[in-house]
């Protein structure tokens, strides 16, 4: 047998067992992998248990066997299938003698109680075999009263006799009306049979044509002595009964037997169908699903939920020991709906309420689509038929119902009168309503098909209308609880619908109305909630109060010591939750790894710390003592160290400062060898004896920097740097990228600059006295009131530089074999001096 797919929802629930699963696993993993280097977290292998379970009960769950039902088409319940009979064999047993022993029967049941499948399946089929009677059906009346039923009778007649009857009573082609009581004589006489008339649907006839059953002078049936006067088919009929033994059985409703009067044209036997006996309703479901040889299987594992559903749907179905057959076949019909034949899967849909709302839900749809209207004014068509309170289908007129739907819609009442006509009609081939007549005004109402739909339609409107529902159903209960403290709690709106029915208020589509105070009382179920979390709150809290207590301790107690004691653990700990790590101090510890982006060190105490890789993107910094620590290779991206303490022997190799705030922060001898300084705020920075050999300092504000003649700038890169009145006196900037760099009013005395890369820099108002520039490149850098007293620019190029109002240029140390092309705004004289002094210029010789 091939297995079925899983549905959708079985999916979802085994890969979210196996993550569950899968995450307790890792969390329990983690928690022992931790447990070697530190005291394992308990809860953590609380949580991992738990996870643990909870995925594995999901995907067994999800991936266990459940019956499935292959064959929908096999549980469709058909009146002409024999098969489809249950418990019903004393019944045609008991008909059938009565049909054969009287003139005249009259098989009366509730609707719904099968008596067409056991007249057709059950009844014909038999007498067919016993070959005692003609079993002629007729449930078609035609629109004539008088007519009409001659011409059905007629046609029931021919499909009634086999082709041998036909020959017998020569009979070649079906009968004209006319010809019906001389056809059923001789087959009587020819075939050595009585013929049985049997008329299903009595009460549909006499409803259609109620005016004259039942006419608006009179407050009785029309007897049948007066019948036979005015109506030639059925005074043969009589004279067929009273006369000649011809056997009629007449089929109709409980609730419309009294029209029976009309026909009593010999003293009938009346034959009452009661529902089923439940006891026979699971095997009869067995038997239906049983696999038979040569066809597909009908259920698939069938012991994996089917058998007990089948006995739950029993239960269900039974009232007082009994079951009425069209509500057990409109059940079995939407079964087909079901993810699986469990009763999980049957009381997720709602039960036999839930299935008898899909059979609703399905009707409304249909009626809504074919007659334009909605699927609300098709619901508030059924709803007007139902009593919530008694569960009772209650009589309408189509007056009634029609304004029902229009009260809703007074705009379109002119096409919507004619449209609940045919909706009606619609919905009462499909038997969700009939129509019977009014005992009092002997009119036609319309009711629901039998008092079970009542549930039904109420589900519909509650799925449609959930949460007005909900909060009706809970209300009326609360009020029905009586004194009893423990069923008014539980009446009360839970927490969830609460928040539902609040957002529904908020967005106007829902008004409380006279539950208000119900409402306003129903927040008391929060209580337990916030009792709960309140409690869980605190014992957290406490707990995390108590473990911070401990880190800061450890961190304490470490105070000025080696190594690292617990403390990288205890201030991750402090930072994932949030604590004050200001002022902190962690002198001499080795934290090398350590992780705090963005946490607050104000004040902190970092003196002669090891924290090598560590990752303090972002945080703060603010005056804190960093002398002599060792930050190489961290990450210091966007950290604030306003007025921080850098200096002593502080090792920022390779560290990463990219847009680090260091405004007025003491860097005294600290390495930042090839660190990324890119984007910094230097200002007011202090680096004397620094070492920024290779240094990445593109685009930093160095603006009144002091980088003296301690400072180590060989190689470094400062392309796009803002040097504005830095004191670079005596700094070593050998080889440094200066590119496009301001160095306005700077103070480059003595500075070494050999070979520097000073293109398109602005050197305005700065101080290079006794700067050596020597092999310089001063492409197109403005010079502007630039003073080079004993400056040495031998090689220099200075091509294109602005050279406006240089000051003391005759007294420069040396312009040998410098490049001085093209230059803009010489000094008069000053092309000419340089060349005398071994400058190549444009000047001609």
């Amino acid at each position: 047998m091939k297995v079925p797919k899983r549905t959708l929802d079985e999916n979802i629930i085994a890969l979210t067992g196996t993550l569950l699963a899968i995450s307790g696993m890792v969390t329990a993993i983690a928690n022992l992998c931790k447990s070697f280097v530190s005291e394992p977290n308990q809860i953590l292998y609380a949580v991992s248990v738990v996870l643990l379970i909870a995925g594995v009960w999901a995907l067994w769950h999800g991936l266990a066997r459940r019956s499935r039902l292959l064959r929908p088409d096999a549980l469709l319940l058909r009146a002409e299938k024999t098969e489809h009979l249950a418990g019903r064999s004393e019944d045609i047993e008991r008909l059938s003698k009565l049909c054969t022993d009287y003139t005249q029967v009259h098989l009366v049941g509730e609707s719904g109680a099968g008596k067409s499948a056991l007249v057709r399946a059950g009844l014909c089929l038999g007498l067919r075999v016993q070959a005692r009677l003609i079993p002629i059906y007729l449930d078609v009346w035609g629109q004539d009263w008088e007519t009409g039923p001659r011409a059905a009778l007629a046609s029931a007649l021919w499909e009634a006799l086999s082709e041998k009857d036909r020959d017998s009573i020569g009979l070649t082609e079906p009968p004209e009306p006319e010809d019906l009581l001389e056809i059923i004589r001789r087959s009587k006489v020819k075939l050595g049979r009585e013929p049985l008339l049997i008329f299903d649907q009595f009460d549909d006839y006499q409803t259609r044509h109620q005016s004259r059953f039942l006419p608006s002078r009179r407050r009785t049936w029309l007897p049948a002595d007066k019948l036979i006067k005015v109506n030639s088919f059925w005074r043969d009929i009589k004279n067929l009964v009273s006369d000649e033994g011809v056997h009629c059985l007449f089929v109709t409703r409980t609730d419309t037997a009294d029209g029976l009067e009309s026909i009593h044209f010999v003293s009938p036997q009346v034959y009452r169908l009661d529902r089923l006996n439940v006891d026979s309703i699971q095997p009869f479901l067995t038997h239906l699903t049983s696999d038979t040889e040569g066809s597909d299987p009908v259920v698939f594992a069938p012991d994996h939920g089917w058998d007990r559903l089948k006995d739950r749907l029993a239960r269900d179905l039974s009232k007082d020991g009994a079951v009425l057959p069209v509500q057990m076949k409109i059940a079995l019909q939407n079964l087909a709906g079901l993810g699986a034949l469990t009763v999980r899967d049957y009381e997720r849909k709602g039960g036999l309420r839930g299935l008898e709302a899909a059979h609703v839900q399905q009707h409304v749809s249909g009626a809504a689509r074919n007659f334009n209207l909605t699927r609300s004014q098709v619901r508030t068509l059924l709803l007007a038929m139902v009593d919530p309170e008694a569960l009772k289908t209650i009589p309408k007129s189509t007056d009634d119902l029609q304004k029902a739907v229009i009260r809703g819609d007074k705009r379109d009442s002119g096409r919507l009168q004619q449209t609940v006509q045919v909706v009606l009609n619609y919905l009462e081939q499909r038997e969700i309503i009939r129509k019977r007549l009014d005992p009092d005004t002997h009119q036609h109402v319309w009711i629901l098909d039998h008092d079970y739909l009542c549930r039904g339609v109420l589900e519909t409107e509650h799925r449609a209308s959930r949460w007005f529902i909900t909060a009706q159903e809970s209300h009326r209960a609360f009020r029905e609880a009586g004194r009893g403290i423990w069923r008014k709690w539980k009446s009360l709106l839970n927490p969830w619908h609460q928040v539902v029915l609040a957002s529904l208020r908020l967005a106007g589509r829902f008004r409380y109305g006279d539950m208000r105070p119900f409402a306003a009382l129903s927040l008391l179920r929060f209580l337990p909630f916030l009792i709960l979390g309140g409690a869980a709150f605190f014992f957290f809290v406490d707990k995390g109060i108590k473990n911070a207590q401990e880190a800061y301790q450890i961190i304490a107690n470490a105070q000025g010591k080696s190594g690292d004691l617990g403390r990288k653990d205890a201030l991750h700990y402090l930072h994932k939750n949030g604590a004050n790590l200001k002022g902190i101090d962690i002198s001499r510890a080795n934290l090398s790894g350590l992780s705090l982006p963005g946490a607050d060190l104000t004040d902190a105490n970092f003196a002669a710390v090891v924290l090598e890789d560590a990752n303090l993107a972002g945080a703060h910094l603010i005056r804190v003592n960093l002398t002599d620590a060792d930050l190489s290779k961290a990450n210091l991206s966007q950290a604030k160290l306003d007025d921080a303490n850098l200096s002593g022997k502080a090792n920022f190799y390779m560290a990463d400062l990219t847009d680090a705030n260091l405004p007025r922060a003491d860097l005294s001898g600290a390495d930042f060898r090839m660190a990324q300084l890119a984007g910094a705020d230097l200002c007011d920075a202090t680096f004397h004896g620094v070492d920024l050999s290779d240094a990445n300092l593109t685009g930093a504000k160095l603006t009144n920097a002091k980088l003296t003649e301690s400072a180590n700038l060989t190689d470094a890169n400062f392309p796009g740097a803002i040097l504005h009145h830095a004191d670079l006196s005596g700094a070593k900037l050998i080889s440094a990228n200066l590119t496009g760099a301001d160095l306005s009013w700077a103070v480059l005395t003595g500075a070494d600059l050999f070979e520097a890369q000073l293109n398109e820099a602005k050197i305005i108002d700065a101080n290079l006295t006794e700067a050596k520039l020597a092999g310089a490149d001063l492409t197109g850098a403005d010079l502007t009131r630039a003073q080079l007293f004993q400056a040495d620019l031998t090689g220099a190029d200075l091509s294109n530089a602005n050279l406006l109002n240089i000051r003391q240029y005759d007294f420069t140390k040396s312009v040998k074999d410098a490049k001085i092309y093209n230059v803009k705004n010489p000094p008069g004289g000053f092309l000419e001096w340089a060349q005398k002094h071994g400058a190549e210029t444009t000047v001609s010789h």
